[in-house]
């Protein structure tokens, strides 16, 4: 999947939608009626929408044979759809819509119109920025054996630049939106199958829509057909925070849903001087969904770089701190991503240059919103975080909001190849030598075997784990997310997304029941059991390719038995070798944790030594330092 993922945009060329439309057999073409629920906004597209489907040879312009409503809240935009309209002589089957709509309105307005039509006849419902691209012969054997249902899949149509790009009406849609991605399911959590053709009758009763997807008794259909969706040009970001903004005034339960999913799509794009374009996370999740492949290419040029590390550091300037001694411990030219809260943003950029580090970089995580750099939320899960809010003490609100955005960060990774780091851990080799780490020999890795890789915890060694298991076997052992290894693909995405839903879900759970579970107690509120879960279901049932790394990579609960020492203590060394066993220590873990230095020691970050000297795998963040900027 990867070489293919990687293929150069040129190769988008041989995708077969990037020719015309495909005219119709005449046995349909001699049923089919056309409907559509048409913005004024859009003439461009109205240009490319109309011209496709007269060129599948439906009669639009045949009075009575096609229903164009034309909604216009504004006469000045309705010009120029009506001239697009009368040029290709269609305007005599166009009916204008002058109020406020809804999918409700529409649907219902579809229904009376397939009502009306002969009893053999067979009806096309698009909406503006969807072409149906069914073969001919697919059409023929819809009619021939699945009573003229027709099934359609969403290929989501974005720019080769990943912008929303204004559409031009001169030059063919394929070549302005090359990208065939699989988005609206696989990343927004819409509906991305509908129905492409449907009969007036089907079993001697009347078909019905039931959104403009769906239709009430619709027969079972395998086989489906491509229909390019271009929703993502200049104008969808506008109508989406219009569409968030008219559910989000409602306040039944289904409009609330609508409203949560809007605002995760609206979360994966950013607004800059040259436009709206999809954010880095939302770039990756779209081109690595396994179904973009399904038809075409959607690119895979989504990577900051090959191979980097990625912190999540919320809480405060000192967790940012805490975070950035770890990384001074990966080597000067490491490529780090520190995903901080949005007060905190400022703080991060000016240490990482006060510092000289050039390839440390930082971004934004709310974890209360559930998102980082366009990272979207299942909107399910987004509706029941938000339920939560209030629940609990505000230091254990920090806490789980802390272990959320550690989720979140890995979601966001700009690298293809990620080292996730908790920001107490210490590092004791740089990022290079670990990662060479997953090589092997004749140009080997690891990635090629496994996609997700974490440590077991000491307490594996109890051998038959009972409820510390977490509903997985015994066997899977107890995994450890505190480092992990990882690279992107599709199967990573879904455990992660998996990992968060279950975790909200515990957490939900156990607040419903504060007589077993103290609100107050953060340790009550740990982010491992649904981790451990995620991990082996995903495994068991989706694909994911999960590794046990050796111990020593977190030594966080193997500190006793590899250095001799107590789990925490301030008498030794970060990264010390067992005096019997030699054990090399690859990552430190939570060690000198009990004792912080004094503000100006040496090796810590204050205002007054922005510079990391010597070795600072002892020093840890004071709070409360003077002259701090919080």
């Amino acid at each position: 999947m990867r070489c293919v993922l990687l293929l150069p945009l040129v190769a988008w060329a041989k995708c077969r939608t990037e020719g015309g439309p495909r005219r119709w057999p005449a046995a349909a073409l001699d049923r089919t009626r056309f409907y559509a629920w048409v913005s004024c906004k859009d003439a461009p597209l109205l240009t490319h929408f109309l011209d496709w489907y007269l060129g599948l040879g439906l009669q639009l312009t045949k009075p009575g044979w096609a229903r164009v409503v034309l909604h216009c809240l504004d006469k000045k935009d309705r010009r120029a759809s009506l001239q697009v309209l009368e040029a290709r002589d269609v305007h005599r089957n166009v009916h204008h819509n002058d109020g406020p709509f809804s999918a409700v309105i529409k649907t219902k307005d579809a229904n009376v119109y397939l009502a009306s039509l002969p009893r053999d006849a067979l009806l096309v419902r698009a909406d503006l920025d969807e072409l149906f691209d069914a073969a001919p012969a697919t059409i023929e054997a819809a009619l021939r054996e699945d009573g003229g249902f027709v099934r359609g899949r969403f290929v989501d149509r974005i720019s080769g630049d990943w912008r929303l790009a204004p559409v031009a009406a001169n030059r063919s849609l394929g070549a302005q939106f090359p990208r065939r991605c699989a988005a609206t399911h696989a990343v927004f959590g819409g509906n991305d199958r509908k129905w492409i053709l449907v009969p007036r009758i089907f079993g001697n009763r009347s078909v019905v829509f039931k959104t403009s997807h769906n239709v009430y008794d619709a027969p079972l259909v395998k086989r489906t057909s491509d229909v390019m969706h271009y929703r993502f040009d200049q104008r969808a970001f506008g109508l989406l925070r219009d569409k968030r903004d008219a559910y989000a005034s409602r306040k039944d339960v289904q409009s609330a849903f609508a409203a949560t999913m809007y605002d995760g799509m609206l979360s994966a794009f950013a607004e800059g001087s040259d436009g709206v374009a999809f954010r880095p996370a939302a770039r990756k999740a779209i081109a690595y969904a396994l179904d973009a492949q399904s038809s075409c290419l959607c690119g895979g040029d989504v990577f900051e770089a090959p191979r980097g590390a990625v912190y999540a550091a919320t809480g405060g300037a000192d967790y940012v701190d805490l975070a950035m001694l770890s990384a001074s411990q990966l080597g000067r030219d490491a490529r780090v991503r520190f995903f901080v809260e949005e007060d905190t943003m400022r703080y991060c950029a000016d240490r990482a240059k006060a510092l000289r580090r050039t390839t440390w970089a930082c971004s934004v995580v709310d974890a209360s919103s559930l998102a980082a750099d366009g990272v979207v939320a299942p909107p399910a899960v987004s509706l029941k975080w938000k339920r939560l809010a209030g629940g609990w003490t505000e230091k254990v609100r920090r806490g789980v909001e802390g272990r959320i955005a550690g989720i979140l960060a890995m979601l966001a990774s700009p690298f293809e190849e990620t080292l996730f780091l908790d920001a107490d851990t210490v590092p004791c080799f740089d990022l290079e030598r670990l990662f060479r780490a997953t090589e092997g020999a004749e140009g080997t890795s690891i990635f090629e075997a496994y996609d997700f890789l974490m440590a077991h915890e000491f307490h594996t060694l109890r051998g038959f784990l009972g409820e510390e298991a977490h509903g997985a076997p015994d066997v899977f052992g107890l995994l450890n997310a505190g480092v992990a290894l990882y690279r992107w693909r599709d199967a990573v995405r879904r455990f992660l997304m998996k990992w968060l839903e279950l975790y909200v879900d515990d957490l939900e759970r156990k607040l419903a029941d504060p007589r077993a579970y103290d609100p107050g107690d953060g340790r009550a509120f740990q982010r491992q059991p649904a981790m451990q879960w995620a991990a082996f279901r995903s495994a068991a049932r989706d694909g994911l390719r999960v590794h046990a790394l050796s111990p020593v990579w977190n030594a966080r609960s193997w500190r006793p038995a590899f250095s001799g020492q107590a789990k925490r203590t301030t008498s030794d060394d970060c990264c010390a070798v067992h005096k019997f066993t030699s054990t090399t220590i690859l990552v430190d873990h939570h060690c000198n944790a009990s004792r912080l230095p004094a503000c100006g020691a040496r090796g810590s970050l204050d205002t007054a030594g922005l510079d990391v000297v010597g070795d600072v795998r002892h020093a840890r963040p004071r709070l409360g330092c003077p002259g701090r900027a919080h």
